[in-house]
């Protein structure tokens, strides 16, 4: 379906309309039509019909659109923007994703400074500051977030483990994807005792207001243990807070 997005195209459909109601209907009755895939026939054989006895060829046959003017970068014009600040360590963070600043003869730096981030169609991440093009790349690993000493990675360095993997690409709930690892915890009797006490309120239908009332939690606290299906608990680093989602 395209809708009408000008005065003169609505007007054009509400003329349209009317003539529609006053032949389309009675077609539709005649043929006997009563579903759409009915109508969906009779349609497809009256427009023709309709088209050649209502058409007004244009006073203009050229095409109305006008080229692209050499100023107009289409590409900078179709994508996504946002303001980033860049880090002390001259990067910039969008979403999962840290893009390292390439120093450039005319600047070493970019620590401080507003610059944006373009997001184009198919994924590319660009930056740019006073409309200029900044060289990037993916910014390396932290030294401990991925490790390939780490035990949890047991395959080639580089990679991740696909339950991470899936994670940091938010597909699906995170809990029934985590493995055992050596980042996990028992939870302690209190956090035991608080996941119970929420849930036990939750079966009851009571809002998060009301649980965190009752109970005397903060409601951010008691939409974390009512999101999860077994305790929450805490480990030590990155990967030990996301083991715990």
């Amino acid at each position: 379906m395209i809708t009408a997005r000008s005065p003169q195209a609505k007007g054009r459909i509400e003329r349209m309309a009317g003539t529609f109601q006053d032949r389309l209907v009675s077609e539709l009755r005649l043929a006997g039509a009563d579903n759409m895939d009915d109508a969906n026939h009779v349609l497809a054989d009256y427009l023709p019909r309709f088209n050649m006895r209502f058409g007004v060829p244009p006073r203009q046959t050229e095409p109305a659109y006008r080229p692209v003017g050499s100023e107009l970068d289409l590409k900078a014009i179709v994508c996504c923007r946002y303001s980033r600040k860049v880090s002390k360590d001259n990067t910039v963070r969008y979403r999962w994703r840290t893009l390292q600043l390439l120093p450039e003869p005319v600047r070493r730096s970019y620590a401080g400074m507003r610059v944006e981030l373009r997001e184009y169609p198919d994924g590319k991440l660009e930056v740019s500051s006073q409309g200029r093009v900044i060289n990037t790349r993916e910014a390396p690993p932290r030294p401990g977030y991925f490790n390939a000493s780490n035990p949890v990675f047991t395959h080639e360095p580089g990679s991740i483990p696909e339950w991470l993997e899936r994670i940091l690409r938010q597909e699906g709930p995170s809990q029934s994807l985590i493995p055992d690892s050596p980042f996990s915890r028992k939870p302690t009797s209190r956090q035991q005792s608080r996941w119970e006490a929420v849930r036990e309120a939750k079966s009851r239908e009571l809002s998060q207001r009301a649980i965190s009332r009752l109970l005397g939690m903060s409601r951010k606290t008691v939409r974390k243990y009512s999101s999860t299906v077994s305790p929450v608990t805490y480990g030590t680093g990155r990967l030990a807070s996301i083991a715990s989602i």
